[in-house]
């Protein structure tokens, strides 16, 4: 009867385990959407470096998790849609960044020629 109890128990343990490591996915899952929703509602200009800081951190503690198989397949499949949604936000902030430097490298050559013309 012992072993019954001690196996029952064994079981009952390893169904919590697995239960408290799925929450502990989704609730990951969810801090970083939360972050992503938060920064895709603001103008990019205007996102300050410790936000892109947070969320560098966010996303790399996820994806360091992913690749050690603490993920579900429908986990997995959440982080990789928000894998792209970060990847977007990070688009649209060195094409804001690269255009400035055209700006400028544009005053700049304008600066240069009209130095050549004096």
């Amino acid at each position: 009867m012992a072993k019954n109890q001690l196996f029952i128990f064994f079981l009952g343990a390893m169904f919590l385990i697995g239960l408290v490591s799925c929450n502990g996915a989704k609730d990951d899952l969810a801090s970083l959407n939360q972050i992503v929703e938060e920064l895709e509602k603001k103008d990019v200009a205007s996102i300050s470096k410790d936000e892109w800081i947070n969320l560098d951190e966010e996303f790399n503690e996820l994806d360091k998790k992913t690749k050690e198989g603490d993920f579900s397949e429908n986990d997995q499949e959440e982080f990789e849609k928000l894998k792209g949604r970060v990847a977007a936000l990070k688009l649209k902030k060195n094409m804001l960044d690269w255009k400035d430097d055209i700006k400028e490298m544009t005053n700049q050559m304008e600066g240069f020629v009209d130095g050549i013309g004096n």
